[in-house]
């Protein structure tokens, strides 16, 4: 979708500030949740949340409203679940800043506060409860103006019991918070900010993509866990959960891949697409690795087009066959020896993964390396000569895209 049409954003506040009803008005005023199906706490679902009054797990949501889409997560406000909330902030653009009229400024707002500003977040400040008798937006947006530096004519004033002022409130996020950037043709990083497991789904993943896109059947990368899934379902909460068949930049929802044990999934992992890796030098690794993502994707597999947003210390480079088929390369610069280096790769074409695997003391690929390489010494093209000329287009293509700041560079079929 639009990434322009997309604000990620989370609500922070002092703990009783009125965080959960804001956001029981915001799925209300948006039409989220249908009127007859609305309930108080309706993002609580642990019994200890329903029963205390207070939010203790952050949960996220999918808004609409006037063509955007609104990526809400609405987070704890007790000293005691701040972690809960710096996770939530790496994966939006803003934040709500919610202070009680009648109570002003306290500790957890500061606190909050401060950790927006150290992501970088838009803050839109808004008085709450200004249907109290005991309210006064006036004195306290003052102090706001004073203490945090947010001028008082910017804050909004609205009332989460009531719903005054809600849609000034949903106009001004979609005014003061930024779109999310990421190219939806980039390798995919995704963020993971929150997990639990589920009895019968096994491990339910809240997931940001950052850049790329995020498609149901990719074979993912767990960065720190070191481990390898395949994504079963990808959806978005609406607020239930709701499968999509590709997540793009900026989108948030949630990711189920088979894992049993939360410890794979944490809060905080990145995600990536299983890539070909290799380890030495561009001008020869990279040349082994390129022949190698060739042969694996079959004869007649002809490179559309080429991009490289790596450096000389490491090389990305995403091969497009077009249909969906793409293959990704990751070449770091290092000094090895032909003896102990291995190459693992994996390339999709639709929802299906080739993978293999191989050794270069196997000899595997060592014979059309060195004619790849003869190649770009004498000019002599070598045996078999379609496949080698492929590898040869596809590492110009390279070099001119890494020159280009990674822009694609489109290959000639022939």
């Amino acid at each position: 979708m639009d990434r322009s049409k997309i604000r990620s954003l989370s609500v922070i506040a002092h703990i009783d500030h009125g965080k959960t009803t804001l956001s029981d008005r915001l799925l209300e005023v948006t039409g989220t949740v249908s009127a007859r199906d609305m309930r108080a706490q309706y993002l609580d679902n642990m019994d200890i949340e329903r029963e205390r009054g207070i939010t203790i797990k952050l949960q996220s949501v999918r808004l609409g409203w006037k063509d955007h889409v609104l990526n809400l997560i609405d987070t704890p406000g007790h000293v005691d679940f701040g972690y809960e909330v710096s996770r939530s902030l790496a994966a939006c653009e803003g934040v709500i800043l919610l202070v009680d009229a009648a109570q002003g400024i306290e500790a957890q707002t500061l606190a909050n506060c401060y950790l927006a500003l150290e992501n970088d977040l838009e803050i839109v400040a808004c008085l709450n409860k200004i249907d109290l008798p005991a309210a006064e937006p006036d004195l306290y947006a003052e102090e706001i103006e004073n203490i945090l530096g947010i001028p008082r004519d910017e804050v909004l004033r609205i009332s989460a019991k009531t719903g005054e002022g809600i849609p000034d409130l949903l106009d001004a996020v979609i005014e003061r918070i930024p779109a999310p950037e990421g190219d939806p043709d980039d390798p995919l990083q995704a963020l993971i900010f929150d997990s639990h497991f589920d009895p019968y789904r096994g491990v339910v993943s809240s997931v940001r993509v950052m850049t790329g896109t995020l498609r149901s059947g990719d074979k993912l990368r767990f960065m720190q866990a070191g481990a390898v899934h395949e994504a079963d379902e990808i959806g978005v909460r609406n607020p239930t959960n709701t499968p999509v068949e590709a997540l793009g930049p900026g989108e948030a929802g949630y990711l189920i891949a088979g894992i049993k044990d939360v410890g794979e999934a944490r809060s905080g992992e990145t995600v990536t697409e299983v890539v070909a890796r290799g380890m030495g030098k561009w001008d020869h690794y990279g040349v082994h690795t390129v022949a190698m993502a060739l042969r694996l994707m079959g004869r007649g597999s002809a490179v559309r087009r080429v991009a490289d947003s790596g450096s000389d210390a490491a090389r990305w480079v995403t091969l497009d066959f077009g249909g969906e088929r793409r293959a990704h390369l990751d070449v770091r610069a290092a000094e090895n020896e032909w003896e102990v280096f291995s190459w693992t790769f994996a390339a999709r074409t639709g929802n299906r993964y080739v993978a293999g695997k191989v050794a270069d003391y196997d000899g595997f690929y060592h014979d059309q390396l060195k004619a790849v390489l003869d190649f770009f010494r004498t000019g002599e093209p070598p045996a078999p000569p379609e496949e080698a000329l492929d590898t040869v287009a596809v590492i110009e293509g390279a070099e001119r895209s890494r020159r280009a700041d990674g822009a694609w560079i489109s290959l000639d079929a022939a």
